[in-house]
């Protein structure tokens, strides 16, 4: 340790090693590097591009036709919200198309035929939404 007056001992290699790495970082901290984006910018563009890989990937699937022929386009937006979790639960097996008609429980081995009991065609939801709605 140094005492006022005595002279200071000579630096070591390690030392001058840590005051030029200060100086450098120092020096570092005064630049201002353009990076071209902003934070917000960056996570946009990140975002479209995984969206546009997952239409692609959406676009070429050879499952889910049921659903695809409804939503043509991906989104992360909800699709259906409601405070009723029953309600929820419903809307979102019709989008799917995994609900209790007949086509489906044909599928599923629960059904003989899957045709409907009235005129004896494949009962899915479009068949039954265009020949059984209530008109008032």
């Amino acid at each position: 340790m140094c005492v006022l007056g005595e002279p200071r001992p000579p630096l070591t290699y390690m030392d001058r090693g840590l005051r030029s790495a200060r100086r450098t970082a120092i020096l570092a901290l005064l630049i201002d590097v353009d990076v071209g984006l902003e934070l917000s910018e960056a996570y946009s563009l990140v975002d479209r591009c995984i969206i546009h890989k997952w239409q692609i990937s959406w676009d070429n699937e050879s499952t889910g036709s049921h659903y695809r022929a409804i939503a043509k386009t991906v989104s992360t937006k909800l699709k259906y919200l409601h405070h009723s979790r029953h309600t929820d639960v419903v809307i979102t097996r019709l989008r799917l198309g995994k609900c209790c008609l007949n086509a489906y429980l044909h599928q599923i081995g629960k059904h003989p035929d899957g045709l409907c009991h009235s005129c004896n065609i494949n009962q899915k939801l479009f068949h039954t939404s265009s020949q059984y709605v209530p008109t008032a």
